[in-house]
């Protein structure tokens, strides 16, 4: 039973669906009201095309070719292309909201998950880190972000994602998957990176 509560929480909160899941709460957020439903259809499409549907025909791609070779891309060469190419994504993805004239609230918010990925990038050519701990990390910090510009105080949001990512990472080190060090180290980098973007660019860019 462990395991199998183990694997769902690792496939309902995986990587590449976490964004989704963070973007559909921004969406419907009462700060967001001034925005048209037209607009918001269209944010969630490109956010949902640039950070899922194109990093996943991109694995799939990389599975065709035999460049990623095991389901959960375990080996350090075959992350690294996967986490490329949605770091690649998460930009794109900030460039088009500033085309859009998202607020600062949310655009940032692309730009942190390729902050995030950069770290988790460079950390992989000699360390294991958990993305999935960091997804869960990087929501966290993104709703305290938001909540911080914003003036809200979500303490439901808060506890919720907490108790969320405990969870996640527990399922990835009941699974083998991770140990307690390296889950804590994701988590950790995903928490920080949304207040050290929003940190640098509310000092030195406008956007």
């Amino acid at each position: 039973m462990r395991r199998i509560l183990a694997n769902m929480f690792s496939y309902l909160f995986q990587p590449l669906l976490v964004p989704v899941y963070g973007f559909f709460l921004l969406a419907f957020d009462p700060h967001f009201v001034p925005y048209v439903p037209l607009l918001k259809v269209r944010f969630l499409l490109l956010a949902m095309l640039i950070l899922v549907v194109i990093p996943v025909a991109w694995y799939w791609l990389l599975r065709r070719l035999e460049i990623i070779t095991t389901p959960q891309a375990e080996r350090r060469n075959e992350r690294f292309w996967a986490y490329l190419v949605t770091m690649v994504a998460y930009v794109v993805a900030w460039l088009l909201a500033r085309h859009m004239r998202i607020e600062t609230d949310y655009a940032f918010l692309f730009l942190s998950g390729a902050v995030a990925l950069l770290i988790l990038t460079i950390v992989n050519f000699f360390w294991k880190m958990s993305a999935h701990a960091l997804g869960m990390g990087a929501m966290l910090g993104g709703i305290l972000a938001v909540s911080l510009l914003q003036g809200g105080n979500p303490v439901g949001l808060y506890t919720t994602f907490i108790l969320l990512g405990g969870m996640v990472g527990s399922a990835r080190m009941e699974l083998g998957a991770h140990t307690f060090r390296q889950v804590a180290a994701g988590y950790l980098t995903g928490l920080l990176s949304p207040a050290l973007t929003l940190f640098v660019l509310l000092s030195d860019v406008k956007i």
